[in-house]
């Protein structure tokens, strides 16, 4: 893989992992909000923080077996 792709992977790792912990703070965040609130409360808001931290999981998933691949590539180009 090139310089310039694994200084453009890096940088979406380390946004993918800011991300991450921004929305488990949310997800936090609105839990205890939600344990306050004395009428039941309704989950949207939680739900949805809880869906982009699934979805940012899911980006770190493919991230891992783009690289995972591509240095499989790069082995088998060499070999």
């Amino acid at each position: 893989m090139s310089p310039r792709w694994e200084r453009e992977l890096a940088e979406l790792d380390a946004y993918l992992d800011d991300l991450a912990q921004a929305l488990q703070v949310a997800a936090l965040i609105v839990d205890l909000a939600e344990i306050q609130e004395t009428n039941p409360p309704s989950g949207v808001l939680a739900q949805q923080v809880r869906r982009a931290l699934r979805a940012v999981e899911s980006l770190r998933a493919w991230r891992a077996d783009f690289k995972r691949k591509s240095e499989e590539a790069t082995n088998y180009s060499k070999g």
